[in-house]
């Protein structure tokens, strides 16, 4: 995932699919959705249409508040009339009031049937309802919305095999953001496989390059497909294509215990001799259309499902940010960029030609951004190494505790000798999901920054936006975002480090790369063991610091049952024991309660269950 939260507080990368008009019926922009749904898909999807009189299925997609969960989703006619019309579809969903729950945004994939209907033009009624169930199992209306969305029924129904088909690429080389790099002399082939429920005769469909500027070349049929014929043209965005086979079915169908074959190769080029092209091209096929050897259609499979990724292959031409023409694309490029855009009377003319790295024709800072983000991508060719800086280095600060996770602090010295860098700082995927970085609020004036956020590691960008920065210290904070139920931990390094200086020569990187341990940042408290338990259960509260400290135990009801302990504790790690009585020293009833522990404005809750005997 990529980010510009150095640069600005957040950046939202918004993937368009290829949408069929009847298929797909919204988008997450569009106003006439319900609140929580981004996305509906009525009928089998795009190139089939929808037969009249035949259950038409329905699917939902979107994402609900903090602990929100789907229950049922219904379908309700409420219309006394002889004319025909579609029945409301509603999605409920509840929150459970007695269970504690992370505060996430919880992401939902819903189906249904609404009856068939006759042909023309309809509106799809929907409804979103949120419940809380209380303690008692009563639920209670929180919110109910409504919107719709517009399909319509075919006249007549194609011809189908009533299966359909998906696509990937088959030689994607593997990359964070960049999967292949090309320049005015370079070009890339992707292999587009297929995956079909049956064997197909027949195959058509585009390839389309986003945004444009670079162009196909050539398709290639490969794989089993080699035999088929192959018609294809250029178009303005890629390309479409058509094969077929004299005979039988080469393409063979696939039941997902093999990988899918390859079956055509595109070959991406630049577009022209001195020609502009982005920075990135995101490469999709779209439109697919196969058939079987009975010329039955078999349409490309709808995508709705929140949990696919994105399938498009990424081109980059970072190479046309060389503005210093030594024959490299490094951090030492950005400096030059910097000088060129803020002192165009200094720019050698050679690098004027190379500054509008987004093809915009204009040359500014945006443009700076855009190299920067081809370099985070890497790997491209790095300069020589120069040498070292006494008074260069880095170092992590001690962790905080943050609503979501943790917040490092990266203090680098020597800041007043850097031009630009690229850091690469990895930590425990299994414990942190998500990552990103921020300036200190007195440097963003002076100091462009990116991130870019992967599994277990984020890779940081820094640019120096006035050829001499007067401060010699630049503070970052690396925030890092739990995985639900984990606690903090594992090691936190700077994997790699490249820097260049204000005069664009390269520096050495820091002769001992920084590294720290993460422990407890805040108040942590287990799990109650045992649990369920009779007689007694016991829970360890850990205080990262000394502070005024309470425990108690709690009825599904939020009333207090007792205190196991109030007052101050020092750092560290303290057990304490509940026997299942009150505060008066009754026994309590068996069933649920929760063990809380607050200090220092935080809090943290554990569910226990108390078992009594016959």
């Amino acid at each position: 995932m990529r980010h510009l939260s150095c640069l600005i507080p957040a950046a939202a990368l918004a993937v368009g699919l290829a949408a069929p008009p009847a298929a797909l019926a919204q988008s997450p922009s569009t106003p006439g959705l319900p609140n929580y749904v981004s996305r509906v898909a009525i009928g089998p999807g795009y190139p089939d249409s929808i037969c009249p009189g035949q259950p038409i299925a329905v699917k939902l997609a979107g994402t609900f508040p903090a602990c929100f969960r789907v229950k049922e989703v219904q379908v309700i006619d409420l219309y006394a009339s002889p004319f025909e019309r579609p029945p409301i579809v509603r999605v409920v969903a509840v929150r459970d009031l007695c269970a504690p729950c992370p505060a996430l945004i919880a992401p939902w994939l819903a189906t249904t049937t609404i009856p068939g209907l006759l042909p023309g033009a309809w509106t799809l009624p929907l409804e979103v309802q949120l419940l809380d169930r209380d303690c008692n199992g009563v639920e209670h209306q929180v919110e109910i919305t409504s919107g719709s969305a517009p399909f319509a029924v075919a006249l007549t129904c194609v011809p189908g095999t009533g299966k359909c088909l998906r696509w990937s690429w088959s030689n994607l080389a593997p990359g964070p953001t960049c999967n292949a790099f090309v320049d005015p002399t370079t070009t890339a082939d992707f292999t587009l496989a297929i995956s079909s429920p049956v064997a197909l005769a027949g195959l058509q469909g585009s390839f389309v390059l986003e945004p444009q500027g670079l162009r196909i070349s050539a398709l290639t049929a490969t794989g089993p497909a080699a035999g088929m014929h192959m018609v294809w043209n250029a178009t303005g965005n890629g390309a479409k294509f058509a094969m077929f086979a004299d005979q039988a079915a080469p393409i063979p169908a696939t039941d997902g215990s093999t990988p899918p074959p390859p079956v055509l190769t595109a070959t991406v080029a630049w577009p022209a001799p001195g020609a502009v092209a982005p920075a990135v091209t995101r490469l999709v096929a779209a439109d697919l259309i196969g058939a079987d050897d009975q010329l039955l259609r078999v349409p490309q499979c709808p995508n709705i499902a929140l949990d696919i990724r994105d399938p498009a292959a990424r081109i980059c031409t970072h190479n046309d940010c060389d503005i210093n023409g030594d024959g490299y694309t490094d951090i030492r490029d950005l400096v030059a960029m910097v000088r060129c855009i803020f002192s165009p009377s200094t720019c050698p003319p050679a690098a004027v030609a190379r500054l509008d790295c987004d093809g915009n024709g204009v040359d500014d800072i945006n443009d700076v951004i855009c190299c920067a983000q081809s370099l985070l991508r890497g790997p491209g060719p790095i300069g020589p190494p120069g040498p070292p800086e006494p008074a260069f280095g880095i170092e992590f600060g001690k962790p905080t505790a943050s609503g979501a996770g943790l917040d490092i602090p990266v203090h680098i010295t020597g800041a007043d000798k850097i031009g630009a860098g690229r850091l690469v700082i990895e930590y425990q995927s299994a414990r942190f999901h998500q990552s990103s970085v921020t300036l200190a609020a007195d440097a963003r004036s002076a100091w462009l920054c990116l991130d870019q956020s992967e599994s277990g590691r984020v890779r940081v960008g820094l640019v120096a936006l006035t050829p001499f920065v007067a401060t010699n210290a630049l503070d970052l904070v690396l925030r890092l975002a739990l995985v639900p139920g984990a606690e903090p931990g594992g090691d936190l390094r700077v994997a790699s480090a490249e820097f260049t200086g204000a005069d664009g020569a390269n520096l050495a990187a820091p002769a001992s790369a920084p590294s720290m341990s993460l422990g407890p940042a805040g108040l942590a408290l287990s799990p109650g063991t045992p649990n369920p338990f009779g007689r007694a259960t016991r829970v360890l509260l850990t205080l990262p610091r000394d502070a005024v400290a309470e425990v108690s135990v709690l009825d599904p009801g939020g009333r207090l049952v007792t205190v196991l302990h109030h007052g101050a504790l020092a750092a560290g790690s303290y057990p304490f024991s509940w026997d299942g009585t009150r505060g008066d020293g009754s026994a309590a009833p068996g069933g649920l309660y929760f063990v809380r522990a607050r200090a220092a404005g935080e809090e943290a809750v554990r569910k226990v269950v108390l078992v009594r005997g016959r």
